[in-house]
């Protein structure tokens, strides 16, 4: 069973995203802000990481950056209301994914698969 970290700082979106997650099958960890990801990183190393981009404090971008150094192959789908945000610049190079917030949970769940899926995932 694949251990999923869901990082949102909105309560609703990440109860959404753990609740489908784990209709499928993945065991869900939560975290509300950028910090409170990498520690839950490093304590139980999850196989995937999804993360929003824009959250207080430490934002996604430096999450994502600092998870990349810590742990390079582990991978991250960007989870964001405003992915053509993100299309051209370096968060695009180091995230699996990027896929939009929405009201059906398919683009995530396939993303979230796919990223499982690579064999250098560990």
């Amino acid at each position: 069973m694949s251990k999923v970290l869901v990082c949102d700082d909105n309560f609703a979106i990440r109860e959404f995203c753990r609740l489908e997650l784990e209709r499928r099958g993945y065991v869900v960890l939560v975290a509300n802000n950028g910090q409170n990801a990498l520690d839950l990183c490093q304590v139980e190393r999850p196989d995937l990481v999804v993360l929003d981009m824009r959250m207080p404090g430490l934002d996604g971008q430096e999450v994502l950056f600092r998870l990349k150094q810590l742990h390079p192959q582990l991978p991250v789908i960007v989870h964001t209301a405003h992915p053509e945000e993100y299309h051209d610049q370096d968060v695009n190079h180091l995230a699996n994914a990027c896929v939009a917030k929405d009201a059906n949970p398919d683009g995530l769940i396939h993303a979230v698969a796919l990223a499982l899926a690579l064999p250098d995932a560990p």
